[in-house]
């Protein structure tokens, strides 16, 4: 056997985040009056940015700096799609109310930064829309199994990724399981800590200490010592993220339906247009000192790709909007219980782009519509299909439930079961859990507390 030293060339691809493209990544995400507010940062850094007061002048097309920035491999244009005569309030809503990212929001959103099949997608999304606001799922494995149609060992893998999510304890049955998987995720391995939780929680809850080391054979030092260790778990890990003070919200997008066709336009009040100041670029041309052209050829490029990456944000935008709202031509009609079931990845395919990047762009993002002002994450729900064929949202499920409780006899009020047994002669099998789940969901009072 030969040791020694070796040379040798190996080619590998790695995605490297540059300054540029964790910027790029940024200005997609900022929603318009985070857009505007750093655009205003980047006019008192940058010289050689200056807004454009009168969009219809053509002032900068006469300049020689138009090469030069093509060199650069950058853009320097940005369009709007208002007249100067819009009235601006039309533009500028600010009293319309709105929650922070809710969990549910959140962990989708963790959900498509991982590289998984679309049927884990579908699951994973689906096994979301059941995890309740403490952050315990109310469906077993096996339901959730048997209502998708995907195999109980692919459901259980997706779960699992799910389990591992911020805030850590989301998905539990129920508090053990949600205190056992945040002592897992913080790598705790004393099996003794997990047999206390296992099978003396209550006791813990009691301080039977004397039944749990007899038990467990652990002296009372350990058992404080675990008793610390359990105090700093999350107990309701989904409740950090409900009874938030709302935020006033700037809608980023129009949407309205003309003629039975989708219009969208941007809100473009808060996002200024940008020039290059051409006072500037005419030293460039003529001015003999390196550090002084060094420093405008460094400005240059940086407000041209602060310019080009505007442009992009908005086109990207603009176009997931359309693709959104060109499926979603039910909801522009009649409202919630029309939505469409739909994904990321449908629309990241049709648009040719990463489900990321959707991800990223739709990010606290609100659209004013015909039947009122929502989150674009809004339309992005799980779905199951009917007897017939046809695919319906959770939402529209919810809305079948909520009429039948509306019309229901309030001398002897339906019972879960009953309703249950409705949806399936309707076309929508779900179980008894499920409706529920459902139910409480939507604040409806149980059947014995809806009895008049």
């Amino acid at each position: 056997m030969k040791l020694g030293y070796d040379l040798s060339l190996k080619q590998k691809q790695k995605l490297v985040m540059t300054n540029q493209l964790i910027q790029s990544i940024n200005i997609l995400q900022f929603n318009s009056m985070e857009l505007g507010d750093y655009i205003n940062e980047e006019l008192e850094k940058n010289p050689l940015l200056e807004r454009e007061e009168n969009p219809a002048a053509t002032e900068s097309s006469d300049i020689n700096w138009l090469e030069f920035v093509r060199n650069a491999g950058t853009s320097y244009e940005s369009t709007s799609t208002y007249d100067e005569d819009d009235d601006d309030e039309t533009r500028r809503i600010e009293n319309v109310k709105c929650t922070h990212e809710s969990l549910k929001e959140m962990l989708v959103s963790q959900l498509h930064m991982l590289d998984l099949s679309d049927e884990d997608y579908y699951v994973g999304e689906f096994i979301i829309d059941f995890i309740d606001e403490r952050g315990y799922l109310c469906i077993s494995p096996e339901e959730i199994s048997q209502i998708t149609g995907i195999v109980i060992t692919q459901t259980i893998k997706v779960l699992n990724l799910i389990r591992r999510f911020e805030p850590s304890g989301i998905g539990g049955m129920d508090l053990k399981e949600c205190l056992k998987i945040q002592l897992i995720n913080a790598n705790y391995k004393d099996e003794l800590l997990f047999r206390v939780l296992d099978e003396h929680l209550e006791d813990l809850a009691y301080s039977r200490d004397q039944k749990i080391m007899k038990d467990v054979d652990i002296s009372g030092e350990k058992l404080v010592q675990y008793r610390e260790i359990l105090k700093t778990l999350d107990p309701k890990p989904g409740m950090k993220y409900s009874n938030e003070e709302p935020d006033y919200v700037v809608p980023d997008i129009f949407v309205e339906l003309v003629n039975d066709e989708v219009k969208v336009h941007m809100n473009d009040y808060y996002v200024p247009q940008l020039k290059i100041n051409n006072y500037y670029v005419k030293i460039l041309e003529n001015n003999d000192d390196a550090k002084a052209t060094e420093f405008i050829k460094n400005s240059l490029n940086s407000a041209s790709f602060v310019i080009n990456s505007i442009l992009q944000r908005r086109n990207t935008i603009q176009s997931i909007a359309e693709e959104l709202f060109k499926r979603q031509k039910e909801f522009l009609k009649y409202g919630d219980s029309h939505i469409k079931p739909m994904n990321l990845k449908e629309i990241a395919s049709n648009l040719g782009i990463h489900e990321s990047t959707v991800s990223r762009a739709i990010k606290n993002k609100y659209a004013v519509t015909p039947k009122g002002i929502y989150s674009l994450k809004f339309f992005f729900t799980t779905g199951m299909a009917s007897d017939s064929g046809e695919d319906v949202s959770v939402r529209k499920i919810k809305e079948v439930i909520k009429e039948h409780i509306a019309r229901e006899n309030k001398k002897k009020p339906l019972s879960d079961q009953n309703l249950a047994d409705i949806l399936a002669d309707e076309g929508y099998r779900i179980s008894r859990r499920t409706v529920t789940k459902y139910r409480e969901s939507l604040h409806i009072m149980s059947t014995r507390e809806r009895k008049g």
